[in-house]
């Protein structure tokens, strides 16, 4: 990754990394899709799909002591592994692409409150449930990986690490 990224940028490497999760949402979206738009339930269903995934994910309900408006009930989503940790510590992109993939399947925007990659205990992510899922309001466009162009390393640019 870090070759990518000193030969084609910080957009190679995010590219690389929305390709990785258009993946994961194109198999995980009918999953979920089948919870309907109670996104409690949705974000149960992107549990059960990132476990079987290797994950060790679970989604939880928020609970006080006084009672909230329902507008205020949450969810969080932990998640106990993470197979690209490593990776995701030196390119934080990884974590933010997967953070925009959640927020696109479960219907709402979410936060990502802690990672592994980071030195969390687990990925902890929020997820507002007092409302409808509207994932057309979200913003986010399904991820859609661009085609990657393939610079050519001119016999100069193995010398001195330009790309013509």
């Amino acid at each position: 990754m870090r070759k990518l990224r000193d030969l084609a940028g910080e957009e190679a490497v995010r590219d690389y990394a929305v390709e990785r999760f258009a993946e994961m949402e194109e198999r995980y979206a009918p999953e979920v899709d089948l919870a309907g738009s109670d996104i409690a339930a949705r974000a149960v269903a992107l549990s059960k799909a990132l476990s079987r995934d290797g994950y060790v994910a679970s989604a939880a309900s928020i609970e006080t002591k006084a009672p909230l408006p329902a507008s205020l009930s949450s969810v969080q989503l932990c998640q106990g592994h993470c197979p690209i940790q490593q990776l995701a510590a030196e390119f934080p992109v990884f974590c933010d692409t997967e953070t925009e993939l959640f927020s696109r399947l479960v219907g709402v925007d979410v936060r990502r409150l802690s990672t592994l990659a980071q030195g969390g205990h687990v990925c902890t992510t929020h997820i507002p449930t007092g409302r409808p899922a509207a994932k057309e309001a979200l913003g986010f466009p399904k991820l859609r990986p661009r085609p990657m162009s393939n610079p050519t390393i001119s016999k100069k640019g193995r010398d001195d690490g330009s790309i013509s």
